[in-house]
Order: structure tokens, then sequence, then C-alpha cells
């Protein structure tokens, strides 16, 4: 810090009683910055450890939402809404209806590609929809409501799990939960309409539902 004069900006020794340059005396001498600090001291740098844990915060915050989203958008009910999508023409869905086990094993036994089922899909619906069209009338949809839900015993589980296994090669293991559903189904046109109950099975594999028939058979095979 340095002194300087108030009268003739002389810079003046700390101790200085008057200005050697101009004389003055009693005059106010004030202390002036060689260089004027900042307002504000720039914020410290995070340090290394800090910031390593907010990143692995944020990247555990993003599985966890990813986890609720898979969680959510894969149920029962979400399972048979693909079933009834697919049989109102939907062939996007197609993959949906089954497990990635269910397409190796029909690659493997039966040289068929997903693309494959589609295109069997696709004639085996246009053949349908003109068979229903002639009972029901014009824009034939389906209609599958669950009315109902129970949770499968162990030892029912088991013997389907088992089914699933004899049929598509897929450990029984990885059947984790079961449900027996009650479903309503309706068939309705311009014409007329139909409603009947069925019985479906939705079973957990590899963290995702899908729907199965009593005998433990995929939906795809309908196309197959």
């Amino acid at each position: 810090m340095s002194k300087f004069c108030n009268n003739c900006g002389c810079e003046l020794e700390d101790d200085a009683m008057f200005c050697p340059n101009c004389g003055a005396q009693d005059a106010p001498v004030e202390p002036v910055a060689e260089e004027q600090a900042p307002e504000k001291a720039a914020a410290a740098a995070p340090d290394k450890k800090s910031l390593m844990t907010l990143i692995i915060a944020g990247a555990a915050l993003v599985v966890a939402v990813i986890l609720l989203i898979v969680a959510f958008s894969s149920t029962p009910k979400k399972a048979l809404n693909n079933l009834e999508k697919v049989m109102n023409g939907n062939a996007g869905k197609l993959s949906s209806l089954a497990p990635n086990g269910y397409w190796n094993y029909l690659k493997e036994e039966e040289d068929m590609t997903k693309a494959d089922v589609k295109d069997e899909f696709k004639d085996s619906y246009e053949d349908q929809k003109e068979f229903l069209e002639e009972a029901y009338g014009k824009n034939v949809k389906y209609n599958l409501k669950l009315t109902d839900k129970d949770k499968l015993s162990k030892k029912k589980l088991e013997a389907l799990a088992e089914s699933i296994e004899d049929n598509y090669d897929i450990d029984e293991k990885k059947v984790k939960a079961a449900y027996e559903l009650e479903v309503e189904m309706t068939i309705k046109g311009s014409e007329d309409d139909e409603e009947t109950e069925t019985t479906m099975y939705a079973v957990k594999i590899g963290g995702k539902w899908y729907i199965v028939g009593p005998d433990g058979t995929f939906f795809p095979d309908s196309y197959v």
C-alpha cells in the first residue's frame, strides 16, 4: 500500500506528516491500493473427491430412473395390451410377445427370424381379417380386458416353467413369477359383436412379462 498527497498527488512515505513536493501539511493522506482487488473472490474450485461423488450420485440416479421406467412399462396388463395390438394387426409389437430365448430357439429349430414371423403374420392377418369381416362387418377390432388375476402357487409356477422349458428350451429357472389371468375378449365390427371369457397366463422372464397359453406356448406360435 502507498500514500499519495491529496493536494499534488506526490507519493509519500508511510510516516510522512507533510508533502515533500508541495509542502502541504495536515492534508488528509489516504492509502490507495496499487491494484484494485476484485469485489468478490473467485469461487474455490471443487474438490476432486467431491466432483467424483457428484458424478457417481448422478449416475446412480439415472440408473434408478431407468429401472423405474422398466418396472412400470413391463407388467402383466402391459403384456396383455401388446397382445391386443398384435391381434389388431400391429406387426411391430410381435417381438414384444416373447423373450429372446424364444426367438433364438425359433432360429435354431425352425430357421425363422423375427422378420420371417412378421411376414407370416401379415399374410395370416389378411386372411383372418377377411373372415372376420364376413362375420362381423367392417372395422373389426379385438379388445382384451383383464377382469381378474391370481398369482400362481409355487407348484403351478414350476409346472408352467417346465412346460416353457420343454417347448422352447428356455431354462425354467428364468421364469420368476406368473399370474393366471381372467380375460374378457370382445370382437366387434360394424354389423355384429361377440364377447367371450378366456384364461391366459402372464409369466415374468428376465424382468419382463409375457402372455402364454395354459400349455406354456407364446403367442407368436400362432403365426409360425
